[in-house]
């Protein structure tokens, strides 16, 4: 960010740490996290740590993370490693809204899939083409036992453990397996 970085400094009350010159604001990838910036002249892709002893009083990661879902030992999968509570970090379109956690999270060879819910128990399908950069958000997918069916004008996303399925009707436009997939 160069040596001028006064616009920048409000966000010192909100906990980031400015350094001038350098280009990393060490915080993001991990945003329910703060980390610390690596020494000078260690590596810039090594992974950052957790700051010891705990945010300072008052700053905004002394507010417990509303998102903050640790998933359930038993499920026998993991989040995806670009992925957290919320979908994936990456994909906006495949990611869940603020506040709001994902209840599903997959991804095909195609596609990047999460179901969220609400604060008020109702879920929304939120889907992201990675061939095509498409996305599509569709409100209150039905859930049968694993899988949930959202509808968008007579089109079906079906997201299951086992496959991303699309179809129109009785016209299958695609058929994905799942290569990552988790729920909570």
């Amino acid at each position: 960010m160069g040596e001028n970085h006064a616009g920048l400094t409000p966000l010192e009350r909100f906990g980031f740490t400015l350094h001038p010159g350098k280009m990393s604001a060490c915080y993001g990838v991990y945003s329910h996290q703060r980390v610390e910036c690596p020494p000078e002249g260690e590596p810039s892709n090594a992974p950052p740590q957790a700051r010891a002893g705990g945010p300072p009083r008052g700053s905004i990661d002394s507010v417990p993370s509303p998102t903050a879902v640790v998933p359930p030992a038993g499920n026998g999968r993991q989040i995806p490693p670009d992925a957290d509570t919320q979908g994936f970090v990456g994909y906006p379109g495949a990611r869940c809204n603020y506040a709001n956690p994902a209840v599903t999270i997959g991804r095909t060879a195609d596609s990047a899939v999460v179901i969220c819910e609400t604060g008020v128990g109702r879920f929304y399908y939120k889907g992201f083409g990675l061939q095509n950069g498409q996305s599509v958000e569709i409100d209150d997918p039905v859930q049968t036992g694993a899988a949930f069916v959202a509808t968008n004008n007579g089109v079906q996303y079906s997201v299951s453990p086992a496959a991303l399925i699309i179809t129109q009707g009785s016209t299958v436009l695609s058929n994905g397996p799942m290569l990552e997939y988790w729920s909570a």
